[in-house]
């Protein structure tokens, strides 16, 4: 004959307010005494309770519910028997994370830099995971965390301090206060990865305006190009030395100009809404620890939503969390803006996925913003031109790129856009160079070389600088060769 129970507890699953671990435990400690469990189902209780109260789960978790759900309400003791040993079995996975951080913390010996890495960044998830959504400060904290982790050389240092006795509060403080990348290097770090962002010359950037600055009595900066920004972080370290009272950074796209003017004016509703379309990730998808193929999945899903914001013509902090998101994960940056919505690439690039430094770059670049004098304005380049020019102005001209060409014959063949995926093909070039040779200030242009350029630097007796550069925004088959490819960078007479 089956054993049967009256368990007489009540759980009301509709309930999402408040504490899940404190709801669950309420439940679980009211079966603990009742008189008919034998001693070994109640321990496994007992020891079921000790592990939700070190998970501390805000949020509900759909398996865990089902499993209370039986045991609240069978009154079959094999079923309950069951369901209680799948439930101990359940959250010990859960306490993986956890159990894993805790034994590398004690592991004083030669726990590898990579294996702190891993573990530091897995507990850190699950707790961001675990996190009440209404928490958006420590979801942004715990966020912020995991790019603070992947992104420091000195694990061994993090591994220690975490190993000590400092309270959580202290050691989220310690890691969050962790020294910016601000001037740390000369390869600049835009907001996202953006095709042509100029990050892999910012060393020939700084040294070209710095001559600049030294010769002329520049007082005002133009970026006609914006993007994602590559100009202006290559000259950051340049600019507590000259005074610049004015630095206009434009582009036509209203997407990326909108993603720029979000961290400048409202960066926690930026940080916000990253925050929240990652716990839809994980509502939706299960985790933010993705496999290869739910990541292009969710990389699609995420870019079928910024279109859908873009048609609208929306541009707020939900479009400009989206746009960072898809562009901190796309391979190479390969983007471009087609019929005014975004065009990203999807390919798969798990390292930037696995990075987490978002938040990092939205605090860092809101510092930039509003530190320097700093306009953004959303037009097209020849107006801009036209409003700014001036014999103290530097122009940075970084427009869509020409075919790369060697040849000395000049053609109309040569006068267009690469044949790429991204880029503006119907841009028009000649016009960009007549609007350049008739400047009363100076500029820094770059493009591939080309015979036109060519001809253009020499009528008017510019400089040119030509860079060998490996094309790294293209997936390379095994065994192959990446190709390398010319560019110019050119300035007016010094």
């Amino acid at each position: 004959m089956t054993k049967k129970i009256n368990v007489h507890t009540e759980y009301n699953e509709s309930v999402k307010q408040g504490n899940f671990t404190v709801k669950i435990n309420t439940v679980l400690s009211r079966l603990v005494t009742n008189p008919i469990l034998n001693e070994k189902l109640r321990n496994l209780l007992i020891q079921i309770i000790n592990s939700l109260n070190i998970l501390n789960l805000h949020k509900s978790d759909a398996t865990i519910n089902n499993k209370i759900k039986i045991i609240s309400s069978t009154t079959n003791y094999q079923l309950l028997e069951s369901e209680v040993i799948g439930l101990k079995i359940l959250l010990e996975d859960k306490l993986t994370p956890k159990n894993d951080f805790i034994n590398t913390c004690q592991d004083k010996s030669s726990t590898k830099e990579s294996t702190r890495k891993e573990v530091l960044i897995d507990y850190t998830r699950n707790q961001y995971e675990n996190a009440s959504r209404n928490d958006l400060d420590n979801k942004n904290n715990l966020f912020e965390l995991m790019g603070k982790i992947e992104s420091t050389s000195n694990c061994e240092y993090i591994h220690n301090f975490f190993a000590s006795t400092n309270s959580d509060n202290e050691k989220l403080e310690f890691l969050l206060q962790q020294e910016k990348y601000i001037g740390k290097t000369t390869k600049s770090k835009t907001l996202g990865s953006y095709i042509g962002s100029r990050s892999g010359v910012s060393n020939q950037i700084q040294t070209t305006t710095t001559k600049f600055l030294n010769n002329h009595n520049i007082t005002n900066i133009v970026v006609l190009f914006n993007g994602m920004g590559g100009e202006f972080s290559s000259i950051v370290p340049l600019l507590n030395k000259y005074e610049i009272k004015k630095i206009v950074l434009n582009d036509i796209n209203p997407t990326t100009q909108n993603l720029h003017i979000t961290v400048q004016k409202n960066p926690l509703g930026l940080k916000n809404s990253v925050i929240e379309t990652m716990d839809y990730i994980v509502e939706r998808y299960g985790s933010i620890d993705l496999s290869k193929e739910k990541f292009k999945i969710v990389f699609k899903d995420l870019l079928q939503q910024l279109n859908e914001l873009e048609s609208k013509k929306i541009y707020d902090e939900k479009t400009a969390g989206l746009l960072m998101i898809l562009l901190n994960w796309s391979f190479s940056g390969n983007y471009k803006l087609e019929n005014g919505l975004s065009v990203i690439s999807t390919g798969c690039c798990m390292n930037k996925y696995n990075s987490h430094k978002l938040l990092n770059k939205i605090d860092l670049y809101h510092y930039l913003y509003n530190k320097y004098p700093i306009t953004f304005t959303i037009d097209d380049y020849k107006n801009i031109v036209k409003k700014e020019d001036s014999k103290t102005t530097l122009f940075f001209n970084d427009s869509p790129f020409m075919v790369e060409s060697s040849s000395k014959e000049i053609t109309e063949k040569d006068n267009k856009s690469t044949d790429t995926t991204y880029g503006f093909k119907d841009f028009k070039h000649s016009e960009n160079l007549e609007v350049m040779e008739k400047i009363q200030g100076s500029f820094i242009y770059f493009n591939y070389t080309n015979p036109h350029i060519i001809d253009w630097v020499e009528r008017n007796n510019f400089n040119i600088k030509k860079i060998n550069k490996i094309i790294m925004n293209t997936n390379l088959k095994k065994g192959g060769k990446r190709t390398t490819k010319t560019e110019v960078i050119v300035y007016s007479i010094i």
